[in-house]
C-alpha cells in the first residue's frame, strides 16, 4: 500500500499506480483541496458519479460523500469536518460564518473549487441519470449522428413522451455494450488531468466501416429480439460532414444521399451557434425541486459517453475535445424542437430550418 498524506503531482500518481500492479496494492491520497481543481484532482473528479450524498448544514444543500470515478478501480471519499469529533467543528463553523461558498466547500466538506468548469452546471446524476427500465415505453423516437472519417461515428437515440420529456435511451458505440465483430468498444472518452475535455477513449479508434456497415449496425440496434424494427420519426446528421460532396462512380454525391440509398433518410442538422445549442440543453436540464419543476432531459445509465460529456465538456479543447461528439448530438437534439407526435407520422422540423 502507498499512502500519500498530501496531494502529489499527477505524474507521481501515474508512476505509483504501476508500482503497485504486481502487488495487487492500494493507493491512498488524502489532502485538503486548497489548491483547487488541479490536474491531479481533475484526473479523479472528471466524470465521477455520486453514489452517496449528505446534507451540508453550512451550505443548505446536499453534497457528495462518496463518488465512483470513471476509472473503475478508483473512488473518492469526502471526510467532512463534522465527521471528526476531535477536529473542533464548532470553531470551524464559526470561522466559516459569512465565508464564500467556495471556501466553505473546500474547508468544511473537502470539495475542490473548479478552476475549469463544465457548461452544464445543472446536470445531476441523482436527477438526470435513470435506469433503462424507468424510461417510458410510449413516445416518439428520433436519432442523431455525428459522423467522421478519422474516427468512429457517434450515434444517439432519443424518445420524447407526451409531457415533452426527452429520454436518451441509446448511444453507440457504448462502453459495455457488445458490437458484433468488435466486442466491448470501451469508453468513448476518459478523464485526463492535462486536457480540459478529457482524452479520446478506445471507442473512437476507427473500425474502418463503410456506409453499408453503419447502416447494418443501425438496423441491428433498432431491431428487437422479436424482429420488430423501431419506428424512428426523423434522423439528423451533422450537415458539414453529411453534405460534403465526394466522387463515387464518377458522380458527385454526399453521405446523406448515400445513406438515403440505404433506406436511412437523414436531415442535415442546423448550423446554429454552439452557445445557442448549449443554452437549449441547459433549459432541458433545468429543474427545481422546491417548485416541483421537473427536468425535461434524462439519460439512460447505459449511455456513459453522454453522461461523461455532460459532466466534463467545457469546449476549451474546441474541435479536438474528446467528448465533443456526444455534446454535438445533444445540441442537434435540443435545436430540433422534438415532440411526441402520437399516432401521426408528421416530421418535426429543426429550429431555424424550413419544413422537411
Amino acid at each position: 500500500m502507498i499512502w500519500c498524506d498530501e496531494l502529489v503531482p499527477l505524474n507521481w500518481i501515474e508512476t505509483l499506480r504501476y508500482r503497485l500492479v504486481t502487488r495487487a496494492g492500494i493507493l491512498l491520497i488524502t489532502f485538503t483541496p486548497v489548491e483547487g481543481y488541479t490536474p491531479a484532482v481533475k484526473e479523479f473528479l472528471d466524470g465521477a458519479r455520486t453514489i452517496r450524498s449528505v446534507w451540508a448544514e453550512l451550505l443548505g444543500e446536499a453534497v457528495p460523500k462518496v463518488q465512483r470515478c470513471v476509472r473503475r478501480s478508483s473512488s473518492i471519499v469526502y471526510f467532512h469536518s463534522s465527521d471528526n469529533p476531535f477536529g473542533g467543528y464548532q470553531t470551524m463553523k464559526a470561522t466559516l460564518e459569512s465565508a464564500p461558498r467556495s471556501e466553505i466547500k473546500t474547508r468544511a466538506y473537502g470539495i475542490p473549487t473548479r478552476a475549469i468548469y463544465t457548461r452544464f452546471p445543472r446536470f445531476r446524476d441523482t436527477v438526470h441519470v435513470i435506469e433503462p427500465e424507468k424510461i417510458p415505453r410510449e413516445g416518439s423516437r428520433y436519432m442523431f449522428a455525428d459522423p467522421a472519417s478519422a474516427r468512429n461515428w457517434f450515434l444517439l437515440w432519443v424518445r420524447v413522451d407526451a409531457r415533452g420529456r426527452h429520454f436518451v435511451y441509446r448511444e453507440s458505440p457504448s462502453e459495455g455494450i457488445y458490437i458484433p465483430g468488435v466486442g466491448d468498444p470501451g469508453p468513448w472518452a476518459e478523464a485526463d488531468g492535462r486536457k480540459a475535455d478529457g482524452r479520446a477513449g478506445v471507442a473512437q479508434a476507427s473500425y474502418g466501416w463503410g456506409l453499408e456497415r453503419y447502416a447494418a449496425e443501425i438496423g441491428r440496434l433498432e431491431t428487437d429480439s422479436a424482429g420488430e424494427r423501431e419506428e424512428i420519426i426523423c434522423r439528423w446528421m451533422d450537415s458539414r460532414f453529411g453534405n460534403t460532396p465526394s466522387l463515387r462512380n464518377d458522380a458527385a454525391t454526399t453521405v446523406i444521399e448515400e445513406m438515403a440509398g440505404l433506406d436511412l433518410a437523414f436531415a442535415p442538422a442546423p448550423l446554429d451557434p454552439i452557445d445557442e445549442g448549449v443554452s437549449l440543453i441547459n433549459s432541458l436540464l433545468d429543474f427545481d425541486a422546491a417548485s416541483d419543476k421537473e427536468a425535461r432531459l434524462y439519460i439512460s445509465s447505459e449511455c456513459k459517453a453522454v453522461i461523461f460529456g455532460l459532466k466534463v465538456w467545457s469546449g476549451r479543447d474546441e474541435k479536438l475535445g474528446a467528448c465533443k461528439d456526444p455534446i454535438d448530438c445533444l445540441r442537434y437534439m435540443a435545436l430540433a424542437g422534438l415532440m411526441d407526435v402520437g399516432k401521426s407520422l408528421q416530421l418535426v422540423s429543426p429550429i431555424g430550418t424550413d419544413a422537411l
